[in-house]
């Protein structure tokens, strides 16, 4: 009988060290996602390559051995103001540092040094995939008309595929029901100081990960990022905003979004520099102008390239 892709659990929780694998539990470490996937392996194969007189393929073997895990969750807070999110194990693991200030916020920036691995399992009906010694990377997303989400891809040690009966008893407390994009549900959009009409917005971590395979050594590691956006707004006039002379003068523009009406249940973004990274373009919504852009997301003064605060 063929596996169901809705029977699917997925749990994450930061390891102490590299090499010391967690230990996992459905009540506390169970994750609340839209879509997982796993790989059943990954990694690169070398070919065996011979000349013996005759035409043939003589077989491949893995050069390195490796998992990834990828996977989208709705982007919303934990039901109280300065109680971490139930995906604060995801985050923290795409190398984000944590600041909790109790009974406020919860707010998290990206790092350069002191990283923090997972230990991930995704049972899959019945068969588990698992995953150690974790890093990956993420994507937001704000599209009106849909649930703001996170989308995470992992890398990590390679453990072999076993059965074993579902866990049961997962709690998703943590990960509240968050609020539709739209005008009432996201009462601050602003780019540049400026509250344009925005259809939609992402920002992706640009995290440079990858499995290195050496003698003596092997493990998944992040050597760089270079975090970028992408937004659509209606093209404004030339006295609300001069696009062109902004981008020919290099201009840099702080973002600022706050989504949620719900205390416990919000989410803001602020990046204090982006600028336009590539040509714009104009495209027609149902008669109407919009114009799309890409921008460079820039620190000031290093590992601020951009805040994600839950309050």
């Amino acid at each position: 009988m063929g596996k169901l892709m809705r029977n699917m659990l997925v749990m994450a929780k930061d390891q102490t060290a590299l090499g010391t694998p967690a230990t996992l539990a459905a009540a506390s470490n169970a994750v609340l996602v839209k879509s997982a996937m796993p790989s059943v392996i990954d990694g690169a194969f070398v070919k065996r390559e011979l000349i013996r007189g005759a035409m043939g393929n003589y077989g491949s073997d893995m050069a390195e051995v490796y998992r990834t895990l990828e996977m989208e969750v709705e982007l919303a807070g934990s039901g109280t103001a300065g109680t971490k999110p139930g995906v604060s194990p995801l985050l923290l693991g795409c190398r984000m540092t944590e600041t909790v200030t109790a009974g406020t916020s919860v707010a998290y920036a990206p790092a350069t040094s002191s990283p923090k691995y997972l230990t991930m399992d995704c049972d899959l009906d019945g068969t588990l995939f698992k995953v150690t010694d974790a890093i990956g990377n993420l994507s937001m997303n704000f599209d009106v008309g849909q649930y703001p989400t996170l989308k995470m891809n992992f890398i990590g040690a390679y453990v072999a595929m076993t059965d074993r009966t579902m866990p049961t008893g997962a709690v998703f407390t943590t990960q509240k029901k968050p609020q539709v994009v739209n005008k009432a549900n996201t009462p601050t959009f602003t780019l540049a100081g400026i509250a344009l009409p925005t259809a939609s917005f992402s920002l992706d971590l640009g995290a440079d990960i990858a499995w290195r395979e050496l003698v003596n050594q092997n493990g998944a590691e992040m050597s760089d990022r270079s975090p970028t956006a992408r937004m659509r707004v209606e093209l404004s006039s030339v006295a609300t905003k001069n696009w062109g002379e902004s981008i020919r003068l290099g201009e840099e523009m702080a973002l600022s979004i706050l989504h949620g009406t719900v205390a416990g249940n919000r989410v803001g973004l602020s990046c204090p520099k982006l600028v336009v990274n590539a040509k714009p373009t104009i495209s027609d919504d149902r008669g109407v102008a919009m114009l799309e852009l890409s921008f460079d997301v820039t620190p000031t003064n290093g590992n601020d390239e951009f805040t994600l605060t839950y309050t």
